[in-house]
């Protein structure tokens, strides 16, 4: 049986400054996925309000992101994971499919 190791408080202090570097360089790609996914249900939501009459904003906004994880994300329950930007639809198109799956009329 293998002794068990201590962890010690200068390999603790090295863990937190490779978690705090790691996070830091991670922070601008992170910054950018948010402001693309922002924009993405942002499209989307104001299509739906756009077509579909008297619909509230925040019906708009779970369709939005109903839409999204329908066409932005892959992989099996318990494991997804968005798509890369590329194979994202367009969010009027992506809006627009949804909505006649659905049967949302204007």
């Amino acid at each position: 049986m293998m002794p068990k190791k201590k962890l010690t408080a200068s390999g603790f202090a090295v863990g937190v400054l490779l978690r705090a570097v790691g996070d830091a360089a991670m922070a601008p790609a992170r910054a950018e996925a948010e402001k693309h996914l922002t924009e993405w249900l942002e499209k989307v939501k104001a299509r739906y309000i756009e077509r579909v009459e008297g619909i509230p904003p925040e019906a708009a906004e779970e369709c939005a992101e109903a839409c999204y994880s329908l066409n932005c994300m892959t992989g099996t329950p318990g494991n997804y994971r968005p798509k890369p930007y590329a194979e994202w639809p367009e969010p009027e198109v992506a809006a627009d499919d949804d909505m006649a799956r659905w049967g949302a009329t204007a």
